[in-house]
């Protein structure tokens, strides 16, 4: 250093801080004029064009920082961040591998954290690794790291439940300020049906952003799920609904006049937003539930497919199509819609009911008894669950292992405390079916202690001896 440079360097920093961008990168460049070999300088210019979006010159400004000094742990951050922004994964794996290589002695907890992000990131992208588990590895680095958290839900929104996706965010619900964060938050919460969380943290959102449109549109569709329609008015009232941008805005106001009674009043809005853009899903949706409100089912269904034919994921729009399709007994047409996507940690719990019933009705109960085994796994204390699956199994013999047959009567029988003899019934022709009759036998003696005149065991002794 020879004291110009370091003058130029405090004042792009001063500059940078004031967000005075553009006098930051010339104060930046005039120091490494120079002093070429200046790190500090270089790695901030690299992250003033990462946060521009300059990837390609972040790139090169990176890479001229390592060939200085190759250890530089910013440098390469900023390398593997640029690397990973331009798609080009095998090189931001490579680069994030050099930080992990450190250690905790050449990296701090905070720069580790990020690159297992990383890692993961590019795991998720081209679909190899375990990218869930560099995810878990970053968050153990370091507890606040938001992105990591996202990043793991988002994947979790494909592969885990709803109860994964909420605890994968938990803590950066709890902690986080940032409101582009907090919308991520509050709009994930809202897709696994945690709308009271999703009102907390997008609340906390606007406070940090009062104006911002986005929030406040987010915030709505939260209220609206937990059935505030007169609060959700309020939040999007500074919210202007004239720009075809927050369309978004309009649709929920119908939403929520709906929700409160004024039907007249949703449905200026919803002919509105549809003179503005025919296809929209949202009001195509809202203007389903007014034809429904008049009974007019053919309408509406007609309306509902219109809106799927724009945006096929739409879940309010699916779920409303399938009950109607139910109500007409088209199972088939239920299964279409539904059972791709009917365990996703998005799908909504009347998806499976439906789902079940569709194949229920339809007769493939070898799709509905995996479905149900795999429900009551999820809900793990009900014992009706447990004992629904036996029941099926039982009918419908050869479509469920046995072992797992006896499991879930087992755990229907433990979980009622085995006080009931429906569930002490299914767990003896559980047993049975295995060919395990000396445990079905137990099963039917304890039993008739405690209920000695009972038809059903004597009935079930009876059997099992002659076995």
């Amino acid at each position: 250093m020879n004291g110009a440079d370091e003058a130029e360097f405090q004042e792009g920093l001063t500059a940078q801080e004031a967000g005075n961008q553009a006098e930051a990168e010339r104060r930046f460049k005039r120091a490494l004029a120079a002093n070429p070999n200046y790190l500090s300088a270089r790695i901030s210019l690299g992250n003033l064009q990462l946060a521009q979006g300059r990837n390609e010159d972040a790139s090169a400004t990176f890479d001229t920082a390592l060939a200085s000094r190759a250890s530089s742990v910013d440098a390469q951050l900023g390398a593997a961040e640029a690397r990973l922004r331009l798609n080009r994964c095998d090189e931001a794996t490579a680069l994030s591998k050099q930080v992990v290589a450190q250690g905790p002695r050449g990296a701090t907890p905070a720069q580790l954290s990020t690159v297992l992000t990383f890692i993961g990131r590019c795991m998720v992208t081209q679909g190899q690794g375990d990218a869930a588990s560099s995810f878990q590895e970053a968050i153990v680095a370091n507890g606040s790291n938001t992105e990591a958290r996202l990043a793991l839900a988002e994947l979790l929104m494909a592969t885990g439940t709803s109860t994964d996706v909420v605890n994968a965010l938990a803590r950066a619900a709890d902690y986080e300020r940032k409101p582009l964060y907090l919308l991520r938050i509050g709009r994930m919460m809202t897709s696994v049906h945690q709308a009271r969380r999703a009102v907390t943290v997008l609340t906390r959102a606007q406070q940090y952003a009062p104006g911002d449109a986005e929030v406040a549109v987010a915030l709505a569709q939260a209220q609206l799920d937990v059935g505030d329609a007169n609060l959700a008015l309020q939040t999007l009232s500074d919210v202007s609904t004239r720009s075809g941008e927050l369309l978004p805005a309009q649709v929920l106001m119908g939403r929520a006049e709906l929700l409160a009674g004024r039907v007249e009043a949703a449905q200026r809005l919803a002919d509105a937003t549809l003179a503005t853009d025919p296809a929209q899903p949202d009001a195509l949706y809202l203007m389903a539930l007014l034809q429904l409100g008049h009974d007019d089912k053919v309408s509406a269904e007609r309306t509902l497919r219109k809106a799927l034919a724009t945006a096929p994921k739409t879940v309010d729009a699916r779920t409303k199509l399938a009950e109607l399709c139910a109500a007409r007994s088209a199972w088939g047409e239920v299964a279409d819609l539904l059972e791709a996507d009917a365990e996703r940690a998005w799908a909504p719990s009347a998806w499976t009911e439906l789902l079940l019933q569709a194949y229920q009705e339809g007769g493939r109960f070898d799709l509905a008894l995996p479905m149900l085994s795999r429900r009551a796994n999820e809900r793990g204390s009900d014992p009706d669950a447990h004992a629904a699956v036996v029941e099926l199994a039982l009918a419908r013999e050869g479509i469920l292992e046995p072992a797992s047959v006896v499991a879930h009567a087992q755990a229907a029988f433990d979980k009622s405390g085995g006080s009931l003899p429906r569930y002490r019934l299914a767990l003896v022709d559980a047993l049975a079916a295995a060919d395990r009759v000396r445990e079905a036998l137990a099963i039917v003696e304890a039993g008739l202690k405690a209920l000695p005149g009972n038809r059903d065991l004597l009935a079930r002794k009876q059997a099992l001896q002659k076995r």
